[in-house]
């Protein structure tokens, strides 16, 4: 038993028999964690990822893969901090003399978040809030649920299914359609809309203001 591969020789119809048993080397021991967890991690874009491992046991190389963290890592310790930019498979794999390997890996995802997007998901425009409108304008938006942190991806089109609320109860803004929505100003004054999907919620103020009194009122 053992890391051990027995051979043997024999000679003269096996009376004479010689072995040798050369030694393996046992297997690194690899325990890579992330933000001090074994994973899989959920976290929001462009947060912190703080990278430790301790000493490798029976390690001569170790390497790391993983986004922005590609390259030899040490056999000692380590701790590295690099911005979640991507979603990604983080793994640790190290290697000994003899040319045996193992490896830790731990996955990390980023957290959708919602937002009310101008016309398109990745138009760079968000609705702000304030929002101010004209009376008598409309403005085409959609609801965009997915990991980037402001209207730059093209995924996660949630208008259809979100649920959608005017909230001041009054008529200064309507909602109408389904994909876009459409905020339709029909009077001076201030009103609240949302957008709720997956338990969150955005809520934006519009203000509908009047540059022709005589045609507003």
């Amino acid at each position: 038993p053992g890391p051990y591969s027995w051979s043997c020789l024999g000679s003269g119809g096996g009376v004479d028999v010689a072995c040798s048993a050369p030694y393996l080397e046992p297997a690194p021991v690899v325990d890579l964690k992330i933000n001090g967890s074994d994973g899989p991690l959920t976290v929001n874009r462009n947060s912190n990822l703080n990278i430790t491992w301790g000493a490798i046991p029976n390690a001569a190389t170790c390497t790391g893969t993983g986004n922005n963290w590609n390259g030899a890592k040490s056999t000692l310790s380590g701790n590295d901090n690099l911005a979640a930019t991507a979603a990604s498979l983080y793994t640790l794999t190290c290697t000994n003399s003899q040319g045996i390997s193992a490896s830790d890996a731990i996955s990390v995802i980023l957290q959708p978040t919602l937002k009310i997007c101008l016309t398109q998901c990745d138009s760079n425009l968000e609705l702000t809030s304030p929002f101010n409108m004209v009376q008598g304008s409309s403005q085409d938006i959609r609801a965009c649920y997915n990991d980037a942190t402001t209207c730059t991806d093209p995924t996660g089109n949630v208008t259809s299914t979100a649920t959608w609320n005017e909230n001041g109860g009054s008529n200064v803004v309507t909602l109408t359609n389904t994909d876009p929505k459409t905020v339709n100003a029909n009077q001076s004054g201030s009103e609240s809309i949302s957008a709720t999907y997956s338990g969150s919620t955005q809520t934006k103020d519009i203000t509908v203001t009047c540059t022709d009194a005589g045609a507003c009122s």
